[in-house]
């Protein structure tokens, strides 16, 4: 896809944004007038309210659990981590709720990602919140445990939010109904509940390649890993390094090892269990080999690679230095605005000639505080994000897969993978979790970077991974008397 934004989609947008603006109070909530600011917070939706009434305020006529109090001046806080695309989004639709809805404004909370754990732990504990961005759920791990002697999915760390109590169970809310019913599913729901809004899918396993350069070279997209390196090795004879990657940042080359995993293993949940259960290393036949493959593509990227950071590495690919990257499909919005040039995207080849689906993770999904003063209004600002008319405004600006049913992106990037977005999987990257206490270099994210320094070949990086891996079981067993 050329770059430079399409002018067109910014004035459609624009007069979208106008229309919302205009328009969409016929299909509000009742609105209702407590005629003052001292009303007291609906209840959460199922319990009952010193009046005998369920689920807060509702108009006469209305069947909704919430509605709006113009009366009631209230701040909302969006507590989460910062995301360049998933903030121009919210800020967008914030901005329309509270033009919507002049009492109640909306304010972002973010901190940086190696900040979050400690921030969210501190806001769940203090229950001082309205709504909380998360990751959408995962698969469910039942042999992962934990030193405090929990076991199975309870060992998870988006599971155990929703069992302390900290998710509000939004199943029978009517908003949810406008959602993709699959991804309510797999994406939102635990133990058959609704407990977030999941709004977008995220792939990890693609790479994005310069079209232009392909044709003029003769270059061709492959289909398989031998496709794949015979081609790195034409670009390299043709004298450009084959792709770039952030490797200063390390997650951007560190998250593509997954890659390894999901297309060598017939099935990498089972290869994950065997992890726990000590029935598979990271040194056995298997292991070793997905670290040789591990080895053969690191030395596809350009030299130099190690030390750039994130803005550069995508920013060489936009110049056009390199023909490839690897990276998320969160990238292709960016991209699409940026790139002078023809562009494209192709999942990751395994050894079977056939076309891979696109692996990835749900992401950036909003639970609402089941304790917030405010929740009457919180439940009014998922049910305006669930608007098709405005969730596509979101869609748009966060970049993601969509999570809806109808709703395509505008940019060209979103609308050339559609037909790689109807088989959505989970990566191995959401079947894996690290026992407690285990080092870095313990992992399939972590192992690669000895292999790429050159300190370590790649047999003996899977060996100090395999020993990583069974010191930390052994001291779990062992906290837990084992």
């Amino acid at each position: 896809m050329k770059g430079k934004r399409n002018l067109a989609l910014t004035i459609a947008a624009i007069m979208l944004t106008s229309l919302l603006l205009i328009g969409l109070a016929a299909c509000n909530p009742a609105t209702t007038d407590s005629g003052g600011s001292g009303a007291t917070a609906a209840p959460a939706p199922g319990t009952t309210d010193s009046s005998g009434s369920t689920g807060g305020d509702t108009a006469p006529g209305s069947d909704l659990p919430y509605a709006y109090d113009p009366g009631k001046n209230v701040t909302l806080e969006i507590m989460g981590w910062n995301n360049p695309g998933t903030v121009r989004a919210l800020e967008a639709v914030n901005e329309l709720f509270t033009a919507e809805y002049p009492s109640i404004n909306v304010e972002l909370n973010l901190v940086d990602t190696n900040t979050w754990p400690q921030f969210s732990g501190t806001k769940l504990t203090t229950r001082d919140w309205d709504i909380m961005m998360g990751n959408g759920t995962n698969p469910i791990l039942d042999f992962v445990y934990l030193t405090d002697g929990s076991t199975g999915s309870d060992g998870q760390s988006w599971i155990r939010v929703l069992n302390e109590g900290h998710s509000l169970d939004i199943t029978d809310m009517p908003f949810v109904d406008n959602w993709n019913k699959s991804a309510v599913e797999t994406g939102m729901s635990y133990n058959g509940r609704v407990y977030m809004l999941t709004t977008g899918f995220i792939s990890i396993n693609g790479i994005f390649y310069n079209k232009d350069m392909f044709a003029a070279n003769g270059w061709s997209v492959p289909n398989t890993w031998a496709e794949f390196a015979a081609l790195c090795a034409a670009i390299r004879e043709a004298g450009y390094s084959p792709m770039t990657g952030a490797g200063g940042d390390s997650w951007p080359v560190g998250m593509m090892m997954n890659n390894f995993i999901d297309t060598m293993e017939p099935d990498p949940m089972a290869f994950s269990r065997g992890l726990w259960e000590r029935t598979r290393r990271w040194d056995d036949p298997g292991g070793l080999a997905i670290a040789e493959r591990i080895a053969e593509y690191l030395s596809f990227y350009e030299e130099g690679y190690l030390g750039l950071d994130y803005a550069s590495a995508n920013g060489r690919f936009i110049a056009g230095l390199v023909p490839m990257i690897a990276a998320g499909s969160w990238d292709g919005i960016d991209f699409d605005r940026d790139c002078d040039f023809e562009f494209g995207y192709f999942p990751f080849p395994g050894d079977e000639a056939k076309t891979y689906p696109l692996l990835g993770r749900y992401d950036m999904s909003y639970h609402a505080a089941p304790y917030s003063a405010n929740l009457n209004e919180v439940l009014l600002w998922m049910d305006f994000l669930s608007r098709p008319e405005v969730y596509k405004i979101y869609a748009d600006l966060q970049g993601m897969v969509p999570t809806m049913d109808g709703v395509v992106l505008s940019d060209r990037f979103s609308q050339s993978i559609n037909h790689l977005t109807g088989d959505l999987a989970f990566s191995y990257q959401r079947m894996h979790q690290n026992p407690e206490g285990m080092d870095w270099w313990g992992w399939q994210e972590g192992l690669w970077w000895y292999i790429a320094t050159g300190d370590q070949t790649a047999q003996e990086s899977a060996a100090e991974a395999a020993d990583a891996w069974e010191r930390a079981m052994d001291a779990l067993d062992a906290a837990l008397g084992g």
